[in-house]
């Protein structure tokens, strides 16, 4: 048992590490190089938040700091609330941040213009406009006559392999040629994307040792979230911290590395796992009982998850469709209405499809079908917000004055006044503004956030009033940064004219929708239901194409399939709904595009066909 009275440990941090199953505490415990092997809803991040806590009360001391780095923003913002509610101290001695945020804060803007990079800053940073047309201009300079639209997954995979100097075997000598003219180009300009934040970041460790010591005199320990996820370069990075002393917490799943097509790979997690101490999570707090021993099946492989004492027994609905991949969509509404109708939360709801396709455009089927069928619905990616700084900062604006404004409402982001005026400085000015100097930026900001709004209102005429208010064009001319000045443009275009406030605000709980979105984008969440429509092969798994025409993929291929609907099968809670079209075969089978239900299915408990 944790007590309060070890050093500056509060009673709230020593009863939530109490809290923890055995496995977990120890790994919060752990002072070595560790590893832990989380499964889906395993309490992954209550342990890493734990053990950040617990780090920054036990551990460092003044100027030092924790650094817990995550794939996304979405991830960072959900410890940084997590550990709030631990300790008050927790923020100011752990830094918590993207990669590339870490990156660009901790290595490139200190450091670049000693080692003869030049200077960096937040300006600096490309556009997604800016991106392609230097990308196109690369790839003309190698002979590389293709649309760089198109071919973005595979050119960060191959840049990253690159930096992280791997085998490069499977890439054509122009794809690599145009990766290194890319970078090339982005070095002789200044300008920065987000894949060059780690590469150069890489580079300069790789170069200067001095700088390395520093890292690790600053930062004594180092956790990673979704270690898996992140590739080549991270691990490369992290391996030099760690053997210039770091301590390293890698936190991760192997069975869930889903982003191989950018270069992930679920190796960097096995590796790193050989030189620490491993920690298992095994009991999966979300799902029921038959979810989780389906999503063994799924996976083809027993880790031995147990399910936690007082779980459901938990539901797997086959629904098949004899119309055909033509009416799942169908199919799909139908099913959500009866769950609405039977006094299901829309929230509680997701329907997820694996990507979409020209042959077949599964988001535009299903969210056509479910607004006919009068769903409630939020379909992600139909509307990709533009990325930048800016917009970020708006959309957690928005999601604070909607809470502030409607507290009855279930709004899931906790978001501080006080991380929005932090926001809206950094959008300001690269430089560190002095407390006494705030004051007018705090007042212009609340003034604003304290008018009236509703949920419902259009999405435009809200942004003009946060321009007029809070001066967003001149402070982002008077930092010259076109990304974040083409970023708000794109946000005020017609394309999203007929969004709400409280869609922007990303947080659709608040307004009872169900959730339509893909695979990948729901990995680290969780519903209640979950709906998996086109459950057939050449769809899930994917088959690559001829000419256009499908053909049967290799394993390795099937294997990163098999991951991506691991992950969305085991985001359910209480039932997974899957839809798929019975083709009568018995025993073995010789795989049909579109007609034979998915491989995935066949050694599934109760499967019927």
């Amino acid at each position: 048992m944790i007590e309060s009275q070890r050093p500056r440990l509060t009673p709230i941090l020593a009863a939530e590490i109490n809290k923890l199953n055995a496995r977990q505490r120890a790994a919060v415990l752990c002072e070595e190089n560790a590893t832990v092997l989380a499964g889906p809803g395993s309490g992954k991040t209550r342990v890493l938040v734990a053990k950040a806590a617990y780090l920054a009360a036990s551990s460092v001391r003044t100027p030092q700091r924790v650094a817990c780095l995550t794939y996304g923003n979405l991830a960072a913002d959900e410890i940084r609330n997590r550990l709030r509610t631990l300790t008050l101290g927790a923020t100011r001695s752990v830094t918590v941040s993207t990669v590339h945020g870490f990156c660009l804060s901790e290595v490139l803007i200190p450091f670049s213009s000693m080692t003869g990079y030049g200077k960096v800053s937040t300006g600096a940073v490309l556009g997604s406009q800016e991106q392609r047309a230097f990308r196109a201009s690369a790839y003309q300079s190698v002979g590389l006559y293709e649309d760089p639209t198109y071919t973005d997954s595979r050119d960060i995979a191959c840049r990253r392999i690159v930096a992280a100097r791997g085998d490069l075997s499977r890439f054509s000598a122009r794809v690599i040629a145009a990766a290194k003219a890319y970078e090339d180009l982005l070095a002789s300009t200044g300008r920065l994307d987000f894949e060059f934040m780690v590469s150069r970041s890489l580079q300069i460790l790789r170069q200067r040792p001095s700088i390395v010591r520093i890292l690790a005199t600053r930062f004594p320990w180092i956790l990673v979230d979704e270690y898996q996820d992140l590739g080549p370069v991270l691990h490369c990075l992290i391996t030099i911290l760690r053997d210039a002393g770091v301590n390293i917490l890698a936190a991760g799943d192997p069975d869930q590395s889903i982003l191989g097509f950018t270069g992930s790979d679920p190796r960097y997690l096995i590796e790193f796992s050989k030189s620490s101490k491993v920690h298992t999570l095994s009991v999966n707090y979300r799902s029921g009982r038959a979810i989780i021993a389906a999503s063994s099946k799924v996976l083809g492989i027993n880790r031995g998850y147990q399910p936690r004492d007082d779980a459901d027994e938990g539901l797997i609905d086959y629904q098949p469709e004899a119309g055909g991949i033509g009416m799942h969509a169908e199919k799909s509404a139908e099913l959500v209405r009866e769950l609405i109708s039977a006094g299901v939360a829309p929230h509680e709801i997701a329907v997820l499809y694996s990507r979409n396709r020209k042959k077949v455009p599964a988001r535009e089927w299903l969210e056509a079908a479910l607004k006919k069928a009068g769903v409630p619905l939020l379909a992600e990616r139909a509307l990709p917000w533009p990325s930048g700084l800016i917009v970020r900062l708006l959309q957690r604006a928005a999601t604070w004055q909607l809470e502030r404004r409607h507290p009855s409402s279930s709004f899931s982001a906790k978001i501080r006044f006080e991380d929005l005026v932090e926001d809206y400085l950094r959008l300001r000015s690269d430089r560190y503004v002095p407390s006494a100097q705030r004051l007018p930026f705090r007042v212009n900001l609340w003034r604003f956030l304290s008018s009236p709004v509703a949920p419902e209102a259009p999405l435009k005429p809200w942004l003009v009033a946060a321009d007029e208010s809070l001066e967003l064009r001149q402070a982002l001319r008077r930092n010259l940064s076109s990304q974040e000045a083409a970023a708000f443009s794109d946000l005020q275009s017609t394309k999203f004219a007929n969004v709400s406030l409280a869609e922007f605000s990303g947080d659709a709980k608040s307004i009872g929708k169900v959730r339509l979105t893909t695979y990948f984008s729901a990995k680290g969440r969780e519903w209640s239901y979950v709906v998996l429509p086109y459950l057939q092969e050449a769809i899930t798994p994917d088959w690559p194409l001829d000419y256009g025409r499908p053909y049967l993929p290799g394993q390795l291929f099937v294997e990163q399939e098999r991951r991506a609907f691991y992950v969305a099968f085991s985001r359910a809670k209480k039932a997974v709904v899957l839809v798929y079209t019975p083709d009568g075969f018995t025993g073995e089978r010789t795989p049909l595009a579109y007609r034979t239900p998915s491989r995935f299915l066949w050694d599934m408990p109760g499967f019927p066909d």
